[in-house]
C-alpha cells in the first residue's frame, strides 16, 4: 500500500478522514492481496501500541449520547485502530480475526465512567440502551456482541437490552450478577453503599449473589430484589414501586426512611459536591422520607434544614456542615 492511503488509514482512526477518504480507502482495501493487507494492518497497530485515550470513539460500533459528558472513556489504541478499520471495510479483513496479535488486542476493555453530578445514555454494539447514574463506571471487552455480551459496572445504571436468545446479556457487579435475554431493569451497586438494589420493570432475569453463600433467584416484573453486603442476604419484595425507583432518570431524587449520612453521599452524586460534617460526634440518627427535583444543591439543603438541626457553609467548592443540639 502506498504512503498516500496509509495515511488515509490515520486520519480516519484520529476522525479526520472526509467521505471521499473513506471512499478511496475502501476502493484500496477491496484491491488488495491478502498478505498486502495483513502488513499494512500490523504496521497501523505496531504504530499505536500503548494506552492511550481515543476522541470520538463513537466511530467503533457503539453509539454514545452523552447528556452531559462521559468524564473519561479510556480504551487500547491499537485495538481502536484494528476496530476501526474492520468496522469500516467489513469481511475484507475478517480472516485477521484469527490472527494471534488481534485475539490479544480483543482481550483489552472499554472502559467509561461518569462524574458525580453528571449522566450520560449510551447504546452498546448490539442496541442495548444504557442510562448511566452520577458515580457510575462500567467496562466491557472491545468484542462485545461477537460471542457474548458482558458488562461488568459499578455505581447505577438503568438497562433496556436488546434480545438476544443466543448470547445472554449478562451483567457483573462486585457483589451481584445477572442474566437476562432481553428485558429492561434498573441496579444501583455503589461501592460506598451497603447494599445492592435491583428492578425488574419488563421479561425476567436471573440474578446471582457473589457473597458466602451463593444464592440464585430468577426475578419478575415489578420485583425489587436488595442484597446486603454486610449479612450476605438477599431479600426480594413484590409489585415494588417502579416510578419510585427509576425517578433518577427524571432527574428526581426519592428518599424513604433515609439515614441523613446516606442522603448526604446521594447529594455528593447527584450535585458533584463534596460534603463534610463538621461535628459527626453529634450525628442525627433520625430517618427520612421525601423527593426532590432541585437543579442547586442549596434548595434541597434548605428543605432538609426543615427536619434536620444543622447550618452550613460553602469554601472552595466543598459544603460544610455543623450539625447543633436538639
Amino acid at each position: 500500500m502506498d504512503n498516500h492511503i496509509k495515511e488515509l488509514f490515520k486520519k480516519y482512526i484520529s476522525d479526520k478522514a472526509n467521505k471521499a477518504d473513506r471512499k478511496k480507502i475502501r476502493e484500496a482495501v477491496s484491491l488488495m492481496p491478502d498478505k498486502e493487507l495483513d502488513h499494512t494492518l500490523s504496521d497501523i497497530w505496531n504504530e499505536y501500541d500503548g494506552t492511550k485515550e481515543i476522541d470520538g470513539f463513537n466511530l467503533i460500533t457503539n453509539k454514545i449520547q452523552p447528556r452531559r459528558r462521559i468524564t473519561s472513556i479510556r480504551i487500547i489504541a491499537s485495538v481502536a485502530a484494528s476496530l476501526l478499520i474492520c468496522t469500516m471495510i467489513g469481511l475484507q479483513v475478517y480472516y485477521y480475526i484469527n490472527n494471534k496479535k488481534l485475539n490479544n488486542f480483543i482481550n483489552q476493555e472499554v472502559a467509561m465512567s461518569v462524574q458525580s453530578g453528571e449522566r450520560t445514555d449510551i447504546t452498546l454494539p448490539d442496541g442495548t440502551k444504557m442510562t448511566l447514574n452520577a458515580g457510575t463506571a462500567i467496562s466491557y471487552s472491545v468484542d462485545y456482541g461477537l460471542v457474548k455480551r458482558e458488562v461488568k459496572l459499578t455505581g447505577e445504571a438503568f438497562f433496556d437490552v436488546a434480545k438476544n436468545p443466543e448470547k445472554p446479556f449478562i451483567l457483573n457487579t462486585e457483589y451481584v450478577g445477572i442474566e437476562v435475554l432481553g428485558t429492561k431493569f434498573n441496579i444501583s451497586a455503589y461501592t460506598e453503599f451497603n447494599e445492592v438494589e435491583t428492578t425488574l420493570l419488563e421479561g425476567s432475569v436471573k440474578l446471582t449473589t457473589k457473597g458466602i453463600r451463593k444464592q440464585t433467584i430468577v426475578m419478575q416484573p415489578n420485583d425489587k430484589a436488595v442484597y446486603n453486603k454486610e449479612t450476605d442476604e438477599l431479600s426480594v419484595t413484590k409489585k415494588t414501586a417502579i416510578h419510585l425507583e427509576t425517578a433518577w432518570l427524571e432527574g428526581k431524587l426519592v428518599f424513604r426512611s433515609a439515614d441523613f449520612k446516606n442522603i448526604l453521599k446521594k447529594l455528593e452524586q447527584r450535585y458533584g459536591v463534596e460534603i463534610i460534617i463538621r461535628n459527626p460526634e453529634k450525628y442525627n440518627m433520625d430517618l427520612f422520607t421525601g423527593t426532590f427535583k432541585e437543579d442547586y444543591v442549596n434548595g434541597v439543603l434548605k428543605i432538609l434544614q426543615l427536619h434536620y438541626n444543622f447550618t452550613y457553609t460553602e469554601d472552595d467548592g466543598k459544603i460544610h456542615i455543623t450539625l447543633n443540639s436538639k
